[in-house]
């Protein structure tokens, strides 16, 4: 019976048998099974997913899908960067020994289909994300795995991507802001009918507390982008670069009572004056299912 596992060694265990067999039977003291546990793992021959592999028994799966058996690999690494969940200290299937401890003969090391993890992965279905990657600061990606995307993170500080620069004429201003500080919100159309009432609390005034809200139907969908001004007629103010956004939102339609507020603001396209405030949406994070 060949060996079903790849990446293990290849035996004829039948053949094996056979002759051990024939060479105890001329000397007529001894004889022997077939059905031998090779490698003491408490499962034979006739049964054992690999008799050279004390960690492959009955179980030869193949979880992560990469044609290799999970009993002989130390780490399971399903995109293939390197990093992944450390398999050397698991037991697999009815096994009884570790993979890591896998041996042939007792004292061979078994021939792995994959080296140790180098360290564990944020994010196994992504090759670009991984503890050793460089971060990219403009691809709204953790690449490196540190929780910081981005211009958020300490890497990018140097970045260009993540130092705006501003130049100005009289009637045509090019403003690049190269970090991810803006929504841009699409229309959608929502089957879901929501009826309900809430409370929203502003993070600071004059804004304050807004009791009893009525909440409807989502109307937008909003992901966060990198503007680019190249070109508009009035001179740009330098308003700062924003906190770096990374989750969709999807607004909902919402009435709240109001509030009697007059301020003054300033962005990129200026300073004015804001008043008549009436809620209109609230919007909440959102996450696209593969």
């Amino acid at each position: 019976m060949g060996n079903p596992c790849s990446g293990g060694i290849v035996v004829s265990y039948k053949s094996i048998a056979s002759v051990f067999l024939g060479v105890l039977l001329i000397v007529g003291s001894h004889s022997v099974s077939e059905a031998a546990d090779i490698d003491a793992d408490g499962f034979d021959s006739a049964i054992d997913c690999n008799d050279w592999a004390s960690s492959c028994t009955t179980d030869c799966s193949d979880t992560d899908g990469d044609g290799y058996s999970d009993c002989l690999e130390l780490c399971d690494d399903q995109d293939f960067d390197g990093y992944g969940i450390d398999r050397s200290n698991m037991v697999i299937g009815a096994g009884t020994v570790a993979v890591g401890g896998c041996t042939v003969d007792g004292t061979t090391p078994c021939s792995f289909s994959k080296p140790p993890c180098a360290g564990l992965d944020c994010n196994d279905s992504r090759s670009d994300m991984n503890p050793g990657e460089t971060e990219v600061c403009d691809d709204s990606v953790d690449n490196d795995c540190d929780l910081s995307t981005d211009c958020v993170d300490s890497d990018c500080a140097a970045a260009p991507a993540c130092n705006p620069t501003t130049t100005s004429t009289t009637t045509t201003t090019t403003l690049l802001v190269q970090v991810f500080d803006h929504l841009k919100c699409y229309k959608i159309k929502d089957g879901m009918k929501l009826k309900g009432i809430v409370d929203l609390a502003a993070a600071g005034a004059p804004f304050g507390v807004e009791v009893g809200c009525k909440i409807r139907k989502a109307k937008k969908f909003c992901v966060p982008v990198m503007k680019t001004v190249r070109q508009i007629d009035v001179d740009l103010t330098d308003a700062g670069v924003g906190q770096s956004l990374t989750d969709y939102r999807i607004c909902y339609k919402i009435k709240c009572p109001g509030v009697d507020i007059t301020e003054n603001v300033k962005d990129q396209f200026g300073v004015r004056v804001l008043s008549k405030f009436k809620a209109a949406e609230v919007c909440t994070p959102a996450t696209i299912i593969p």
